[in-house]
């Protein structure tokens, strides 16, 4: 049933999912239906429970839209430049008690889907620990102001704004603005729900895009010299 919800959308209303055991997800995932990301790495300091995405390993060449919601929750848990394409199965799990080995399912409420969840902020130390352990590699700076979040890849930024309108003809009750790409601001209603007046660096707006999903606004912005930002915006006027 998971490899039916994530390859082939999400279920309706009336068609309620029961929530797959540990040992399902492991075993699809292990056999290519769906791939497993670990936002935040069993341990002892967590008391071995982990979080993980369940994703559509093949959703880009399905064709299927970003999913900006799942995007976000991997920016929350410090993993910065993601491209996540299509429905997601989020799943916490826990070692049996008993030294039986193996795990099994814990609750992960909606509202730990909250940036500032304690599960995430963890999540962040121990991943930007690991990835200094590392030498930095290929972790770009991001970050999240509650409002919106950003990443980055060697060549785009990818801003995710909450809070945007849903529904038939949300996409006309969206204002975004590039600036001659010094600059971005994003309105919804006609209201300015973050406006940066002054970027870390250039971005092409021709080659710039968005989307809308579940309430959240997802901008790529084309950078216009491939190189890391430090930050998203020298200054910032409102978030």
């Amino acid at each position: 049933r998971l490899r039916n919800m994530v390859a082939g959308g999400a279920p309706g209303a009336a068609e309620a999912l029961r929530a797959p055991s540990a040992e399902t997800v492991q075993k699809l995932a292990a056999g290519g239906a769906c791939e497993a990301y670990p936002l935040a790495q069993p341990s002892a300091a967590n008391g071995w429970v982990g979080v993980r995405l369940y994703i559509d390993e093949v959703g880009a060449l399905r064709s299927r839209p970003r999913n900006a919601r799942a995007e976000a929750l991997a920016l929350a848990a410090g993993l910065s430049g993601l491209a996540i394409h299509g429905d997601v199965y989020v799943s916490r799990c826990a070692r049996r008690e008993g030294g039986g080995g193996g795990e099994a399912n814990v609750d992960f409420g909606l509202e730990e889907l909250a940036p500032d969840s304690a599960w995430a902020a963890a999540a962040r130390r121990e991943n930007g620990a690991a990835a200094a352990a590392h030498g930095g590699g290929d972790h770009f700076a991001g970050g999240d102001s509650g409002s919106y979040a950003w990443s980055q890849t060697e060549e785009e930024v990818e801003v995710c704004v909450r809070g945007a309108p849903s529904g038939r003809g949300a996409a006309k009750r969206v204002g975004v603005a590039y600036g001659r790409g010094r600059s971005l601001r994003v309105c919804f209603d006609g209201k300015v729900a973050v406006e940066l007046p002054e970027l870390f660096d250039a971005v092409v707006p021709d080659g710039c895009a968005w989307t809308l999903e579940s309430g959240v606004l997802a901008l790529t912005l084309e950078k216009a010299d491939a190189r890391p930002w430090a930050t998203l915006a020298l200054e910032l006027t409102k978030a």
